[in-house]
């Protein structure tokens, strides 16, 4: 709450009488701030990097500040006990920054922000028929792995944002507001909206080290698998139902990864609703590690990688702990030697099936590190 209560005679308190025999006061200025702050190592733990063509390809590796938002206003009246909400009213803002005047009594505010696109277009699904529970999905790729026998493959969703109030109170009462504006000739008073991210980035990167040559590319998108098939906007509690998020990556050769070792390196920037059944991040939570409900599922990466005598094979990597361990988004790092990786002979089939028998990378070298 804030504003400056000059040294002066107050006004007297006008109230406005409305139709419906509701006053309303004054106005109500409202400022949305979008709050978030994990920060992954990027010197030390992403050896990718990002240069223009993966600018181009997938954007940033920020949290965009969006441009337009949409907002449900529910009076509920000026019984904080009553049941439901009296009326409801909803409309785009195209700023963090708005004003409104509200009947006297109790309001709920929900919040989230539209998508900006270069070409208008969308994967994420938002279900906002109820202002009191509002789901966000996305849509189902093309992909189809023959390793996931269980649950869709979804597009990777575009990162947004959202943030509630509840109950907050407007009071007939001038003592309750901040200040008296003389242009407009009103009492106004303060709010203040908190929006969050509802949508994590993870970046993952695959060194390949002795490749030579023999891993050319990747036949299709990675997936990540058993993430949240949704969110809940209003809380920001992830879905219980898993889902596979598949993603692009593209390969760079000769860089520099772990203890100075060459390596040829994929790269790419994946975005989630996160892991099954999951709080959302918020500036009070100081442990980022996964504690929800949906410790039974396993989280891997499937490459369908591509090599030089024309086959391809899906591999499977777990990455559950990395995960879990950065459950709001961060560095996911597989390790592969491929003087130690079985690869498939050459077949009249050809390459680019996607559909090829899983292979357990039993000798691949992976390592863990924190945040």
């Amino acid at each position: 709450m804030g504003g400056v209560v000059g040294c002066r005679i107050e006004p007297p308190l006008h109230l406005a009488e409305l139709t419906n025999g509701q006053v309303m006061i004054g106005e109500v200025v409202t400022e949305i701030e979008i709050i978030w702050g994990i920060e992954p190592d990027w010197e030390n733990e992403w050896w990718y990097g990002w240069d223009a063509d993966d600018i181009s390809a997938y954007g940033d590796l920020s949290y965009p500040q969006p441009t337009n938002y949409e907002a449900f206003f529910m009076y509920l009246g000026t019984d904080p006990d009553a049941d439901g909400y009296q009326s409801m009213s909803r409309t785009t803002l195209y700023s963090t920054r708005f004003r409104r005047q509200y009947s006297i009594g109790y309001h709920d505010m929900v919040i989230y922000s539209n998508i900006d696109s270069d070409d208008g277009t969308q994967v994420l699904v938002v279900d906002d028929a109820d202002p009191y529970d509002i789901h966000a999905t996305t849509t189902v790729s093309r992909l189809g792995y023959a390793v996931l026998h269980q649950g869709s493959i979804y597009n990777y969703p575009e990162i947004f944002y959202a943030g509630e109030l509840d109950g907050f109170y407007i009071s007939p009462n001038f003592e309750d507001y901040d200040y008296f504006d003389d242009e407009l000739q009103a009492w106004v008073k303060y709010i203040y909206a908190n929006m969050y991210p509802m949508v994590y980035i993870y970046l993952v990167q695959v060194a390949v080290y002795n490749n030579n040559g023999r891993i050319t590319s990747l036949a299709d998108n990675p997936v990540l698998a058993n993430m949240s098939d949704g969110v809940k906007v209003n809380t920001g509690h992830t879905h219980d139902s898993p889902g596979h998020v598949a993603y692009p990556m593209r390969l760079k050769k000769g860089l520099t990864a772990r203890d100075g070792r060459d390596a040829d390196i994929f790269g790419g920037k994946l975005t989630t609703f996160g892991l099954c059944d999951m709080e959302c991040w918020s500036e009070s939570r100081d442990n980022p590690q996964y504690a929800g409900s949906r410790s039974d599922l396993r989280n891997h990466v499937y490459l369908d990688l591509s090599f030089s005598n024309s086959t391809d094979s899906v591999y499977g990597y777990d990455v559950t702990d990395q995960v879990r361990r950065q459950s709001h988004g961060g560095i996911i790092t597989i390790e592969i030697d491929m003087d130690t990786l079985k690869r498939p002979t050459s077949s009249s089939s050809g390459a680019g099936s996607g559909f090829d028998p899983y292979v357990a990378p039993q000798d691949s070298i992976q390592y863990e590190f924190g945040m």
